[in-house]
């Protein structure tokens, strides 16, 4: 869409962020404690991403990104 990388990177972890809670809420119900810890974290992660990625290249930030998602997936397949 145009946008540079890092930028796009702030935008899908917020669109995590809120995911994460709404699938919390649905799956486990109304648990302050868990959505509280889950959105600090998720808040803090990106305040200190947003920190890291202002003195790293673009390329290091795509490769990052790119082996957490490759972790992910592998987690999700894995029985």
């Amino acid at each position: 869409m145009g946008l540079p990388l890092k930028v796009a990177v702030a935008c899908s972890e917020a669109t995590i962020a809120l995911g994460d809670a709404a699938a919390t809420y649905l799956s486990a119900g109304f648990r302050p404690d868990f959505l509280v810890s889950t959105q600090v974290g998720a808040v803090l992660g990106a305040f200190l991403g947003a920190r890291v990625a202002a003195f790293v290249k673009a390329r290091v930030v795509r490769l990052v990104v790119l082996g957490v998602l490759l972790l992910a997936a592998v987690n999700l397949l894995a029985p």
